[in-house]
C-alpha cells in the first residue's frame, strides 16, 4: 500500500472541499437555458458536500489529532486537484462531473488505505459519501446530455 491511511483521508477532505468550491462557483456563474435549473442543481450539490466535508474533518481529526487539519495544506491539494483534473470545460457540468469523480477516486483510494484504529466508522463514512456522489455523478451525467 503505497499511500497512508492519513495522506487518503486527507486527499479525500481536500478533494471534498475542491468539489464543494466548483460547484458553489458554478452556481454563482449558471446562465443560459435552463439557467435557473442549473441555479439549484449546483446548490444542492454543494451544500450537500457541506456536511461530507464536516464528516471527514472529523474523522481524521478522531485518528490523528486535530492537528492533522492544516487549512493551508488542505487548500494546496484542492488547487493542485482542481488544476490536475482540468475541471474547466466548455459545458460547466462536464467539469463538475470530472470533479466528482476525482472525489470518488480519492474515496476508492482512502479505502484501499482504511485500516486499524475504527476501520469500520472510516468505511462508514466514505461509503455513505461516495454513495451520495454517486447520485451527484447521475444528476450532473443527465445534464451533460
Amino acid at each position: 500500500m503505497s499511500t497512508s491511511r492519513k495522506s487518503a483521508l486527507l486527499d479525500v477532505w481536500a478533494s471534498l472541499r475542491a468539489l464543494h468550491h466548483v460547484l458553489w462557483t458554478l452556481h454563482w456563474q449558471a446562465e443560459g437555458d435552463p439557467q435557473y435549473g442549473d441555479h439549484l442543481l449546483y446548490e444542492r450539490l454543494y451544500k450537500a458536500r457541506l456536511e461530507e466535508i464536516d464528516r471527514v474533518a472529523e474523522l481524521i481529526a478522531a485518528l490523528f489529532g486535530a492537528d492533522a487539519l492544516d487549512a493551508v495544506a488542505s487548500w494546496d491539494r484542492a488547487g493542485a486537484l482542481l488544476h490536475a483534473k482540468g475541471w474547466r470545460t466548455a459545458r460547466p457540468a462536464e467539469g463538475a462531473l470530472r470533479m466528482v469523480e476525482a472525489t470518488i477516486t480519492a474515496i476508492d483510494l482512502a479505502d484501499d488505505a482504511n485500516e486499524g484504529r475504527h476501520a469500520l466508522a472510516a468505511n462508514n463514512v466514505l461509503a455513505g459519501i461516495a454513495d451520495n456522489l454517486n447520485n451527484a455523478a447521475y444528476l450532473l451525467q443527465q445534464r451533460v446530455k
